[in-house]
């Protein structure tokens, strides 16, 4: 490949630019999501200078594996574009930053493979007749569950301290996908059973034994594998595979049959992308009295 020297700095042709005896051979490791696919890029370059030609091989040979999902592949290359936009010597330069906007814009990566939802859906009467077969505890998670839209892992990881009381909604901050903070919506009332439940003393989903092991008890969130069982089995009883994830599904998909807002279902949802919710989802705002209004299946 061609290089080209420039003022000071060594370039492939079109490609990646370093400073001269200041070649990157390896990215910083960055916090949350972005962590690993850097990671796994320091150790594939095995001490090679980071340039155009050693990154377009890197994800060429990703594909070619076979290893790598088209997600991971996408995320892969946000990750690498990130982070050496914000750790080269030369990311203030703006030139520099356009070449590698371009660079990374050419690299082509397979689009993850989108799958229609609707027949992972449950209908309210199914909903309802779930809750009725469940114990009381796990019956208020899948009321949270759907209410929330959220994930089975941040529902259970809702902290007492992280939540606040306005009007007929409880607002709970969380950290979602990829480390990403929200804020998500519980019926006040609910948040009251629930909490009145489970008395948690510093979760809302608390477990009330000492862990595996353990002969003290420490405050630590119920086991998802323990709602899993519980759910797995009521499901049976209607004839449904019944999993945490399936109410999300539910929730999202009901909002939109109902004709919310794309974009503010795919806030609910934590979606960056509207797009997304469009795709997966696809058969003047959604305040917090709707999404309470629209979320009480059980009433």
């Amino acid at each position: 490949m061609k290089t080209v020297h420039s003022k000071g700095i060594q370039r492939t042709a079109g490609g990646l630019p370093a400073v001269q005896k200041r070649e990157l051979q390896s990215l910083p490791e960055p916090e949350g999501g972005y962590r690993y696919p850097v990671r796994t890029f320091n150790f594939w370059l095995e001490g090679r200078p980071i340039t155009e030609e050693t990154i377009r091989k890197y994800f060429s040979e990703m594909q070619r594996s076979g290893e790598y999902g088209a997600s991971a592949q996408k995320q892969a290359k946000s990750a690498l574009k990130k982070t050496i936009l914000e750790a080269h010597p030369m990311k203030d330069s703006i030139s520099f930053r356009g070449m590698i906007t371009e660079l990374f814009d050419t690299i082509k990566t397979p689009s993850p493979e989108i799958k229609n939802r609707s027949k992972h859906t449950l209908e309210k009467e199914q909903l309802q007749e779930l809750v009725k077969l469940l114990p009381e505890k796990y019956g208020l998670i899948t009321k949270a569950l759907y209410a929330t839209g959220a994930r089975i892992s941040e529902v259970l990881q809702i902290r007492l301290n992280s939540c606040r009381k306005e009007k007929e909604a409880v607002l709970c901050r969380i950290v979602g996908k990829r480390s990403k903070e929200r804020t998500i919506v519980i019926p006040a009332d609910l948040f009251i059973e629930i909490k009145k439940t489970f008395k948690g003393k510093e979760f809302l989903f608390e477990s009330g034994y000492p862990a595996p092991g353990e002969t003290k008890y420490k405050a630590r969130p119920l086991s998802r594998s323990i709602v899993a069982r519980h759910l797995k089995k009521a499901g049976l009883k209607i004839g449904e595979r019944v999993h945490a994830h399936k109410f999300r599904h539910s929730r999202i998909t009901h909002l939109r049959q109902a004709g919310e807002r794309l974009e503010d279902v795919a806030e609910l949802a934590g979606h960056s992308d509207p797009s997304f919710t469009a795709k997966v989802y696809s058969h003047t705002t959604l305040t917090n009295e709707k999404i309470i209004k629209t979320g009480r299946f059980w009433k």
